[in-house]
């Protein structure tokens, strides 16, 4: 399944899944310690996100606030780009 860049940090990939579930989200991954999964909705006040990834001991501390910051001035742009480039999925449980 291709994924798809979006809003941008250095050193950091940013992206969808091309074919992926909600909530509307979007993935950050810094290669080889962490990836999240970014809630674009509620992410209001403080990042919603949870771990892709099972090594959480790295966190996101020193990023989580630049992220929350590009979420909150691109919502928008992130919501309309989710709408035309995930094809949504069903989540199996």
């Amino acid at each position: 399944m291709p994924n798809v860049q979006c809003i941008s940090i250095q050193g950091f990939r940013i992206f969808f899944w091309s074919a992926d579930h909600r909530p509307s989200h979007f993935h950050v991954e810094k290669v080889g310690e962490w990836e999240i999964a970014v809630n674009i909705e509620t992410s209001i006040g403080f990042l919603d996100y949870r771990y892709v990834t099972r090594n959480k001991n790295k966190g996101i501390g020193r990023i989580e606030k630049e992220i929350l910051e590009l979420l909150t001035e691109n919502r928008a742009e992130l919501l309309k780009e989710w709408e035309e480039k995930v094809q949504i999925t069903e989540i199996m449980n």
